[in-house]
């Protein structure tokens, strides 16, 4: 599939210079954390509260302290796969 012509060129540029500028503030230390999983921030926190329980520096993302279990039941489904081949 062509990424141009499923996306657009215009769509397409876009979504890569908002990565290039995410890419860019990593770099310099300055992105905001995200959650992987609910997409709160450090300063856009869940409604009902959280905190930062894994954090990836390098990429700017973590999980947060409401979005953990998913997290647990993600590494379950992993290591079940890898214990328990077909």
């Amino acid at each position: 599939m062509n990424f141009d012509r499923a996306l657009g060129g215009k769509k397409r540029r876009e979504m890569l210079a908002k990565l290039e500028a995410r890419m860019v503030a990593i770099a310099r230390g300055q992105a905001e954390r995200t959650c992987v999983y609910c997409g709160c921030t450090d300063s856009r926190a869940c409604q009902e509260g959280c905190c930062w329980a894994i954090e990836h520096p390098k990429t700017a993302t973590g999980v947060c302290s409401r979005c953990i279990e998913e997290e647990f039941r993600s590494l379950a489904r992993i290591m079940k796969i890898i214990l328990n081949p077909v």
